[in-house]
């Protein structure tokens, strides 16, 4: 009986295996012919991907629907007069800081399409149109057939050197809000074309190659200069499939069976193709085919497992079911570890077990509450430890702080020390090494107050808007405990999500109270508020710390540091202003005062010039 046992277990574990190999082998054959079906969607996305980096729009070079008409008399002219010569000046700086901004960008040119405008504008700069060296762009424009085109071209830079550029050509329709009437421009960017190819190269892997088709112009373009010849580029732009495998170029690509994968992607902004390659050697498929076998067996073999284990489950079910019954009736008695040991013996018939031991398990009920607290206290203790670590995650500070240090040394040799962006530079050193300080996540409130004034300060000179602040901080609570950067966030929210238009001025109230043991600080703008239904949402969020998406990530972060730091009754609570208009945040934290020896770290004008400098 015993021997029939053990040969039934060995047919069905051999068959087991015999339907796990056969499932795997299918799994494989299956999984690899969806292969090059993947790697072809993951080439359209790159291929998505690289057209929106190269051809996302610059905000300072976005023409409006009157851009051109703005500009018409200084490019006929070359002069500026009445209300358009302020726009043409904006559009001017725009053109400049476009050019400054973007390092890919070479040249920016903006002319009238009309043959009797004498001037264009170059990066900003008015010019003689007749005096330009570079007129190949002028001819290209006027026989555009389409709105948007591009190609790749050389210039003269001197009279030997030449540069090799990519060139995006836009015609706009400016349109007069006096008469109605049409005024057609044209905007040149002019791209180093070496900086586009390392941008492209930049997103992706070493195993790929881009190749720019310009159908227009029939010209061809390649990131790797290794890559299949122009021959077979165009052989591959003639098929009807866009995608698919070719052989691989070269001695080397034929030993090994290196293949290539293809894929040809129509560029959204201009009339461009990109012909994406990637390698795909027998290796790689072998390997996938092994790993998906390998897949279906370890299935098949864990589900072989279960079936086993409930067969055997269903032999000894019996002898379960006799236990559970023991144990039931010795927890009601009460009874000893004889008794049980007896009673347990008879409930398994007999079976030969260690039944001293099972009594001794089922008696010993009694857990030690302590141990379990303390194991539980410092669980907690960790997870606190490694989240407020999370939220504080730091880059390079030292890097960061230098490269700005030479920003900072630049501008100043450029602008003077009391420039604008100068002093915005400034600033962004302070409060870079104050957030970036791990020495103690706690400061007074009186430091956390001057970091968020030099915050409001960099958005005043960086948006260029008229941003007012008032501060009602009673002179007692200015040494209270803080945690670091929690009213810069909510200032940001403010600003950011508050409902201004650019020229609205922006007002804040920041104030702070004591009530019993608890501080609470009330920041308050003249924006346009939150609607009822929104501000009931995110106050469940913060009390009930739900983890959802929303735009007010900075509220969400702060409250949550709160928490971890003085307790879930602690926390943000959004409600409507006073007047009526905008929005209060109530920050409530635990009141404590910082430690005699954390007074050393005041903020001194006299001293904020070198502290952002001397940690070279």
């Amino acid at each position: 009986m015993k021997n029939r046992k053990i040969s039934r277990m060995v047919i069905c574990g051999i068959g087991i295996m015999l339907l796990a190999l056969v499932c795997g082998y299918g799994m494989a054959l299956h999984f690899s012919g969806n292969i090059e079906k993947l790697e072809v969607k993951k080439l359209e996305d790159t291929a998505r991907m690289i057209d929106k980096t190269l051809f996302e729009n610059n905000i300072y070079l976005t023409p409006d629907t009157a851009y051109f008409y703005k500009l018409e008399y200084l490019l006929r002219t070359g002069k500026q007069v009445n209300d358009e010569g302020n726009f043409a000046n904006m559009i001017c700086k725009n053109l400049s800081k476009g050019a400054l901004y973007d390092s890919n960008i070479h040249s920016v040119y903006a002319a009238l399409a009309r043959e009797d405008a004498e001037y264009i504008l170059v990066n900003g700069v008015l010019r003689v149109k007749g005096a330009m060296t570079d007129m190949q762009w002028w001819d290209t424009c006027r026989n555009m057939e389409e709105s948007c085109y591009m190609d790749w071209r050389e210039i003269n830079s001197s009279f030997l050197n030449k540069v090799k550029l990519f060139t995006v050509y836009r015609t706009y329709d400016s349109i007069s809000y006096k008469d109605s009437r049409v005024v057609r421009g044209y905007m040149v960017i002019n791209y180093y074309r070496s900086h586009v190819l390392n941008e492209i190269n930049a997103l992706i892997s070493s195993e790929e190659e881009v190749v720019l088709y310009n159908p227009i112009a029939d010209q061809l373009l390649s990131t790797d200069e290794d890559s299949l010849s122009e021959t077979e580029l165009r052989e591959l732009l003639n098929r009807n499939s866009k995608s698919g495998i070719v052989p691989g170029k070269g001695r080397e690509a034929i030993q090994n069976n290196v293949k290539l994968i293809y894929n040809i992607s129509s560029s959204d902004s201009v009339p461009l193709y990109y012909i994406i390659l990637k390698k795909d050697t027998e290796v790689s498929k072998f390997m996938s085919e092994i790993y998906f076998l390998l897949l279906g067996i370890v299935s098949l073999i864990c589900l072989g497992s279960i079936v086993f284990l409930l067969l055997y489950y269903y032999q000894y079910q019996k002898y379960l079911t006799g236990l559970v019954q023991v144990i039931t009736a010795v927890e009601q008695d009460g009874s000893s570890e004889e008794k049980m040991v007896s009673e347990l013996s008879k409930g398994l018939g007999g079976k030969k077990m260690d039944l001293h031991i099972i009594a001794r398990r089922i008696l010993d009920d009694k857990v030690d509450i302590n141990e379990l607290k303390k194991a539980l206290n410092s669980e907690q203790r960790l997870r606190t430890e490694v989240e407020m670590l999370y939220g504080h995650a730091q880059i390079n500070s030292h890097f960061l702080l230098n490269t700005l240090d030479s920003i900072y040394w630049e501008s100043m040799k450029n602008n003077g020390c009391e420039n604008g962006e100068t002093r915005m530079i400034e600033r962004l050193c302070l409060i870079l090494k104050y957030a970036l300080d791990s020495s103690n996540p706690y400061i007074s409130l009186q430091e956390e107050v001057d970091c968020a004034k030099e915050y409001l300060a960099i958005q005043q000179l960086r948006k260029n808007q008229k941003i007012s602040a008032k501060w009602d901080i009673p002179e007692g609570l200015k040494k209270a405990k803080v945690g670091k950067l929690i009213l810069q966030p909510i200032l940001e929210n403010s600003i950011q999500h508050g409902g201004f238009f650019p020229g609205d001025s922006v007002f804040l109230h920041v104030e702070a109270k004591l009530m019993e043991d608890t501080l609470y600080l009330l920041v308050s703008d003249n924006g346009s508020g939150m609607e009822e239904n929104e501000m009931r949402r995110m106050n469940r969020i913060f009390r009930e710390d739900i983890p959802v998406r929303s735009k007010h990530i900075g509220l969400m972060n702060v409250n949550r540091r709160i928490q971890l730091q003085y307790g879930e009754e602690y926390g943000i609570v959004l409600q409507p202003s006073g007047d009526g208009l905008g929005l209060t945040v109530l920050i409530s934290l635990k009141y404590l005062l910082v430690e005699e020896e954390g007074q050393e770290a005041v903020y001194a004008e006299e001293e904020k010039e070198n502290e952002c400098h001397s940690l070279l």
